[in-house]
């Protein structure tokens, strides 16, 4: 009797192996199906090449597509405090300490918006920023763009907080939110032409 059920055994196996014989699951509601599964919410952990996912039990590929789960983003500004030192009680003195061809007539929102003449960043560049509200915001703010990523812009500037030097660091989905993050609205670049004046 022991090895008549061990010969319908390895039948068994050997059909389920050739896919003669295979397992059945429950209907899963047509709600469930239509749903995206995502790496999250499949419950086994298991992608199988060509873009499927084992989801719902299965163990081989199936048409749902499993969509990655889309990485977080923590969008922040950080600051480091660095003291004070010459001009760093006016942001526009202390950046031309540094970049000796800042223009002049910054002292207006209206003079810091007519010497943009780039849109994206590169360190060296002289960033242009609304502070939206206060005292300051009919006058704007500039400071150096040091670091440029493709998730983060990192700027050196004089006076954003009262008389102290400061290095703040945006992260963003990308650098151009990382841009809006500090108000950065555009930038002058030294060198570069605009409006056909040096």
């Amino acid at each position: 009797m022991s090895i008549f059920r061990l010969a319908v055994s390895i039948v068994v196996m050997a059909m389920f192996a050739y896919g003669a014989v295979s397992v059945v699951s429950a209907p899963v509601p047509a709600a469930a199906k239509s749903a995206k599964r995502t790496a999250a919410t499949c419950p086994v952990e298991k992608q199988i090449p060509g873009g499927g996912c084992a989801c719902d039990g299965q163990t081989n590929w199936s048409s749902t597509p499993c969509v990655p789960r889309p990485p977080t983003v923590s969008r922040r500004v950080g600051t480091v405090m660095l003291g004070r030192e010459l001009h760093s009680d006016n942001c526009v003195f202390f950046v031309r300490d540094r970049v000796p061809s800042l223009p002049y007539g910054l002292g207006t929102w209206t003079g810091k918006l007519a010497i943009i003449n780039a849109h994206t960043p590169l360190p060296g560049d002289v960033a242009i920023i609304n502070v939206g509200s206060g005292v300051y915001k009919d006058v704007g703010h500039v400071a150096i763009i040091e670091e440029v990523t493709d998730s983060t812009i990192t700027i050196l500037e004089g006076n954003f907080y009262a008389g102290h030097v400061s290095r703040r660091t945006a992260t963003g989905a990308n650098a151009g939110e990382a841009a809006g993050l500090l108000g950065i609205v555009g930038y002058f670049r030294p060198g570069k032409k605009s409006g056909g004046t040096p």
